[in-house]
């Protein structure tokens, strides 16, 4: 088990082995030397140096208790500031300490050593005086941008508004460009682009917008975009047939004709439609008739296979007497891709074999439940 397992408030010497056995930032047998120079009252800082080279490091690690006071404290403190200060050095990497490392067990941040700068607080309450300082600590806007922006493509754009700053163009239906000469080089400003876009997929769902933004400037700054997102609902579409793959041909410079064999085309969407006819023998006028037909394919094995139900009401005839009724025009679609005759490939040449059932009954009777009759009551005073 490593000695630094668990957590515990280290001492100079117990850095030094720390600085070797997880930072690996020294030789396991070079000669080092381990300075607390931390000056707050919070947390205790120490720099590890090669006696070798000089090459350091920052040690800073969070107590339970406040160092000065004794007041408990969240050591979860120290990981935010590691986390913080990982994004700032995105953000403006020369002017941040670079984070080599936090230990979530030891509570401790290690970074890099800029103790050969001055501590400007010290310095200005020491009265000195830097002319060019308020150019060394900060850094201009940006000058030059440029943002290319590409949609997912499940959207295309359908128009750009004009930016706050700069200009923006339609690279195509699925990217823009917007470039602005510069932003906030004397003073704090902020730009914004509006564009609106259309859904041409085929799913739904919460889609992301963007498939990507790069951004660049001639001051190498980093920026961070949102992810926006747009929940779409499609409804059910369904697509029977596919965008037919295209055939490349090319007529050449001063050709006035040209004979090119495309190759084969397979006819798509082939089937049937079935349409029958039946007499409903003696019909009773006055009475509408409820018909039912049930369509079935048969296979080589003589298995059968659903392809059809219809139900409808055939209305009633005033014929003096019962007469035939015949129902005309009963159809049924047949694709080809649901052929099961066997035959290789499935294609309209092929002979299908089909069964078809049919139910009718009268809806309309003379017949009437029988009714209870209420028992009689009675009544007396007294």
């Amino acid at each position: 088990m490593s000695a630094f397992s668990e957590f515990f408030l280290m001492k100079p010497d117990d850095v030094k082995r720390y600085a070797v056995e997880v930072l690996h930032r020294f030789d396991p047998d070079e000669e080092t030397d381990c300075t607390e120079i931390g000056d707050g009252n919070i947390n205790y800082v120490f720099q590890v140096r090669s006696r070798r080279d000089g090459r350091s490091v920052i040690v800073k690690q969070a107590d339970k208790l406040l160092r000065s006071s004794g007041r408990p404290l969240d050591i979860y403190r120290n990981k935010i500031e590691a986390q913080t200060l990982q994004l700032e050095s995105r953000l403006a990497p020369d002017y941040i300490p670079e984070v080599y490392h936090y230990d979530e067990t030891m509570a401790a941040l290690s970074m890099e050593d800029i103790s050969a700068y001055k501590n400007l607080r010290k310095e200005l309450l020491a009265g000195r005086v830097y002319g060019h300082l308020a150019e060394n600590i900060s850094k201009p806007g940006a000058t030059n941008i440029v943002i290319d922006e590409a949609l997912n493509p499940d959207f295309t754009i359908t128009s750009i508004s004009m930016p706050t700053k700069g200009g923006a163009t339609m690279i195509n239906q699925t990217s823009l460009r917007w470039t602005i000469d510069q932003l906030g080089v004397t003073a704090n400003e902020g730009a914004s682009l509006e564009f609106w876009i259309k859904h041409v997929g085929n799913s739904s769902g919460n889609k992301l917008v963007n498939q990507s933004i790069t951004y660049t400037d001639s001051e190498n700054n980093q920026a961070i975009f949102p992810t926006p997102s747009v929940m779409v609902d499609c409804g059910i579409v369904v697509m029977p047939e596919p965008c037919p793959e295209p055939v490349d041909i090319t007529v050449g410079r001063c050709q006035d004709s040209l004979v090119y064999d495309a190759g084969d085309v397979s006819l798509e969407s082939l089937g049937r439609i079935l349409q029958l006819d039946v007499n409903l023998k003696s019909v009773c006028p006055g009475k509408r008739t409820a018909l039912g037909v049930v369509l079935t394919e048969i296979d080589q094995e003589g298995n059968e296979h659903q392809r059809g139900m219809k139900t409808m009401t055939i209305p009633a005839h005033n014929s003096p007497t019962c007469r035939d009724v015949l129902v005309k025009c009963i159809k049924f679609v047949l694709p080809e891709d649901m052929d099961v005759s066997g035959e290789n490939p499935p294609a309209i040449c092929n002979a299908r074999n089909f069964k078809a059932r049919f139910i009718a009954h009268y809806i309309d009777s003379d017949f009437r439940c029988c009714e209870l009759e209420e028992p009689n009551s009675s009544s007396s005073a007294m």
